[in-house]
Order: C-alpha cells, then sequence, then structure tokens
C-alpha cells in the first residue's frame, strides 16, 4: 500500500501574501486564494456515434479575488482606491503625477519589463502593474509552496458600508478583484 510521506491537510489560514505595491493592504488581508485556472470552452470532433470533446489551446484565469481589514485611517482601502484612480483615467494632472511618483522602480528584483508588441521593444516608462506572492505553509508555519502573480493590477474595490444600526464595534472589510498576467507556481519544500 502507497501512503503519502507527508499526511498533514492543508489549513485554511495558514498563508502569507504580500504585495510590492499595498503594503497595507499586505498587513491586513485576511482572505485571499490561488485562483482557478482552465480552457474557455472546449474544441469538438465530430464522429458517427458521439461528439468528442478536445481539449483547448488557451488558458483562462480567474481573477484573484481577496478581503482586507481596513484600518481607521482608511489608507488599506485608499491604496487600491488611488491605485485604481491612476490606471483610470484621473481628474488632473496632479492626480496622475501623484500615481506615477507611488510607482515602483522600473528595475531591480522581481522587476520584469512589459513587451512593446508594436515597438518590438520593452517599456521602460514607470508600470501600472505590479508583483504579489502568496506562499502557502505547512502545518509548521514553514512556507512549501509559492504563487508569483506577474503584471497584478486592481479592476475592482468594493465599497465601504457605514451602518450606526450594528451593536458594538464591527471592523469593515473591503473586497478587491485584481487581474494579471499570469501566475507561477514554485514548490519551496516537500
Amino acid at each position: 500500500m502507497n501512503n503519502p510521506a507527508n499526511r498533514n491537510l492543508l489549513s485554511q489560514n495558514t498563508f502569507e501574501m504580500t504585495f510590492s505595491r499595498i503594503p497595507n493592504v499586505t498587513y491586513f488581508l485576511q482572505n485571499s486564494g490561488i485562483p482557478g485556472i482552465g480552457f474557455d470552452s472546449p474544441a469538438y470532433q465530430a464522429t458517427m456515434r458521439k461528439i468528442i470533446p478536445l481539449p483547448g489551446d488557451q488558458l483562462t484565469y480567474e481573477p484573484l479575488e481577496m478581503i482586507f481589514l481596513i484600518d481607521e485611517l482608511m489608507v488599506s482601502w485608499k491604496e487600491i482606491y488611488n491605485w485604481l484612480l491612476g490606471i483610470g483615467t484621473p481628474s488632473s494632472g496632479q492626480q496622475r503625477g501623484n500615481f506615477e511618483k507611488a510607482l515602483e522602480p522600473t528595475e531591480g528584483p522581481g522587476y520584469r519589463p512589459k513587451a512593446n508588441p508594436i515597438m518590438g521593444s520593452y517599456i521602460t516608462a514607470p508600470r501600472i502593474e505590479s508583483m504579489a506572492t502568496l506562499r502557502v505553509l505547512s502545518s509548521d508555519y514553514v512556507p512549501v509552496l509559492e504563487v508569483k502573480y506577474f503584471d497584478i493590477w486592481p479592476r475592482r474595490l468594493s465599497k465601504v458600508e457605514f451602518d450606526t444600526r450594528a451593536d458594538g464595534t464591527v471592523y469593515l472589510k473591503a473586497t478587491a478583484m485584481m487581474d494579471y498576467s499570469i501566475y507561477e507556481l514554485r514548490t519551496i519544500a516537500e
């Protein structure tokens, strides 16, 4: 009988996630995960008896969703809010300038230049995308798997809802949806 070398089960709360651009969200993060991956729709081959599905050739990645606590100065929520404003249509040149000042450097560890398909070169201007890393921890809280998200950026940020009818202190949370180009898995320990 074949028994696995490690029979410990993965726990829901044994993870760490870091974002290079939004450190306060990193600190207050409560929920995240590894998004699903698959083919949009399979190709089909018709035979006399049955239509046979064939594997596709283009993978689709689900967005990364996360839930984080909002600190009382709303810095964690505003990090993503300002990122969205900088990507979208800023209301002023100063707003865009503030966003570009906050951008991470265009070189250094973890930096991958973004290919420009029209010019056949690489963009060296400030980038709107960032990097993120999810570390899955063992039952001993030792990293065993690393998931790297490349070219990640916010697509959606939830509303902040205040309510005077709440009993006692209720800490507010927000949800963010992030898009990225791909993610890669790397085993750290077995």
